[in-house]
């Protein structure tokens, strides 16, 4: 079994393709990541961009802003 390159890797990662990815090709990341650092770190950046966008997108509501979702939900099955 070849372990596949940084540029795979790196690619996978950046693309997203890791998840549906076959097993084998999951296991064959995993021991090039178990190796090489620099990949490590790059999933780690690729990670945390993800949540930075996430987070950003979908900011978590505050107090109030649940209160008054709350209170809509509330006042809308009262009318059913």
């Amino acid at each position: 079994m070849i372990l596949p390159d940084c540029k795979e890797v790196s690619a996978a990662f950046a693309r997203g393709d890791v998840a549906s990815a076959s097993i084998l090709s999951k296991l064959r990341m995993k021991l090039h990541l178990a190796v090489c650092w620099h990949c490590r770190r790059f999933k780690r950046q690729i990670e945390l961009i993800e949540e930075a966008l996430r987070n950003f997108a979908f900011p978590a509501p505050g107090p109030a802003a649940v209160a008054a979702l709350e209170h809509a939900a509330l006042k809308r099955m009262e009318r059913l």
